[in-house]
């Protein structure tokens, strides 16, 4: 098991990607690139992104919103596929949102192919 967001994490979540194969990604998806900053509850911030379809463990300059939001938050949606936890947090005021926010409503309408929610469920099953 590997901890969230933790560099041995990102190194098994590169490793799963490469050994997946053609992960068959839609357009829709493809097309969003996404900033994130993710909040620990020590105050320290951690810059990913979501470009043609995968995490990636830094911002991107050519990223077209942005979205800051705490670590429990984080989890929730993107390793336990809880977009409803995003909701909640975007109107608690925990999950802030900037830039062209259409790129949300895409995600959030996205039907994952099989291959994505394999690839999913095997990283969750190594996320501590």
């Amino acid at each position: 098991m590997s901890q969230f967001l933790s560099t041995s994490w990102w190194s098994q979540v590169e490793q799963t990607i490469a050994d997946a194969g053609s992960l068959k990604i839609p357009t829709a998806i493809r097309a969003i690139c996404l900033n994130i900053t993710v909040v620990t509850p020590e105050g320290q911030t951690l810059p990913l992104a979501m470009k043609n379809g995968l995490f990636v463990a830094r911002h991107q300059s050519d990223a077209t919103a942005h979205i800051t939001l705490p670590l429990d938050v984080a989890r929730s949606i993107f390793i336990e596929n809880d977009t409803a936890a995003g909701f909640k947090a975007f109107f608690k005021g925990q999950l802030k949102a900037s830039g062209d926010l259409r790129c949300l409503f895409a995600l959030h309408t996205a039907q994952p192919t099989p291959t994505q929610r394999h690839l999913q469920q095997t990283i969750a099953a190594f996320t501590d």
